[in-house]
């Protein structure tokens, strides 16, 4: 097995696997990653296809269906779900899985079946072999995956109600691919016109880069989803708490400041700065440090993330928020990484979250 095959099949076993975490995982499913799913196991399919199934003739009649036009239908979908999750997905977009089932008819009944080449029929030349029908698919589906990546870019592009995060990774994903569908055309040329067999290299290398940046992404996007309905479960829940405000110090900016954490919760804001606050008290970031060394967290940071982690721990001790993961609830506070989190979180607590999940959970 040479090194292009080993490559190859990690990144088909990559495919596999990841498909499997996305159809079975809780904290990553959903409609729309589910497609993205299907569309990763299509891809790992496709490169074995192209990779192994020409020595092994067991795989012939699965060879013979075109998953090479039902790949571009699922990732388009894929595209939509992420846009539209809230509303089903409509029927007419059922008419992309239309060339899949034509030509997948074709080669499956006629051609793998009963060895019949539709092209003699269509031409009336029973001698000929030449099998265009296959050429056909195969230059169909390149040009069929093209366009709807480019339908797909445009939507993710003109869509308004979307979260930047998911528009910048769909646009990565569409880009990628369609991307590639130019560099597989390219390739047809080149190995036409000077017998150069760039693809396959090509494909075993780009097929595990997808498949990296497939985990990467999606891990984000499931993320950003949790943290939506974690805020949508916390409004419905909480309850405002009334503030007690000295009266000497009700017209105090430290007053204020108070209330912009506690009822604004602007520390929920992952990029929230000293600038931001300052601007919010129309003071200096010099008076409002002066402010916060008043407090007895002494620091800015501190003094952020000790709300931050307050914020966290109630949702780690409440059994309602058990469907969503750790890292989640971290972002949904207001930190910006997992690493920040759990240093913070130990930092006030001692604790890990983990562990202060499992030590005070509500009953």
């Amino acid at each position: 097995m040479s090194f292009v095959d080993i490559l190859s099949f990690s990144g088909i076993t990559l495919g596999v696997f990841f498909s499997i975490l996305l159809l079975t995982s809780r904290f990553y499913r959903s409609r729309a990653n589910n497609y993205f799913a299907y569309s990763l196991l299509l891809l790992a399919f496709i490169s074995f296809d192209v990779s192994f199934v020409d020595n092994l003739d067991v795989f012939g009649f699965f060879s013979a269906i075109s998953w090479r036009l039902l790949f571009p239908a699922t990732l388009f979908v894929y595209f939509y779900s992420s846009l539209n999750r809230r509303s089903k997905t409509p029927k007419w977009i059922n008419i992309l899985y239309v060339p899949f089932i034509v030509f997948s008819f074709n080669q499956l009944v006629l051609d793998y079946f009963l060895e019949i080449d539709v092209l003699p029929l269509l031409v009336g030349n029973e001698k000929s072999e030449l099998p265009i029908f296959r050429e056909l698919d195969y230059y169909f589906a390149l040009i069929y995956q093209i366009v709807l990546m480019v339908w797909a870019m445009y939507y993710i592009n003109t869509y308004s109600d979307v979260n930047k995060s998911v528009r910048r990774w769909l646009n990565y994903v569409c880009g990628f691919i369609l991307g590639v569908s130019f560099f597989w055309l390219f390739s047809e040329q080149m190995e036409f016109l000077f017998d150069l067999l760039w693809w396959d290299y090509v494909w075993a290398s780009l097929s595990i880069f997808f498949l990296w940046v497939g985990y990467n992404g999606v891990q984000r996007l499931s993320l950003v989803e949790q943290k939506e309905e974690i805020r949508s479960l916390s409004s419905e829940i909480s309850k405002p708490t009334p503030i007690s405000i000295n009266p000497d110090l009700e017209n105090s900016y430290t007053a204020k400041l108070g209330y912009l954490m506690n009822e604004e919760k602007l520390f929920k804001n992952p990029d929230l700065g000293r600038d931001l606050i300052a601007d919010r008290l129309q003071i200096s970031t010099g008076y409002l440090t002066e402010i916060v060394k008043a407090t007895p967290e002494k620091g800015f940071i501190d003094y952020v993330n000790k709300f931050r982690v307050e914020e966290a721990k109630k949702m780690l001790s409440n059994p309602i928020f058990d469907q969503f993961s750790i890292n989640a609830i971290g972002m949904e506070a207001g930190f910006n990484s997992k690493s920040a989190f759990y240093r913070a979180f130990q930092k006030f607590t001692g604790n890990t979250p983990g562990d202060y999940k499992k030590k005070n959970k509500k009953s």
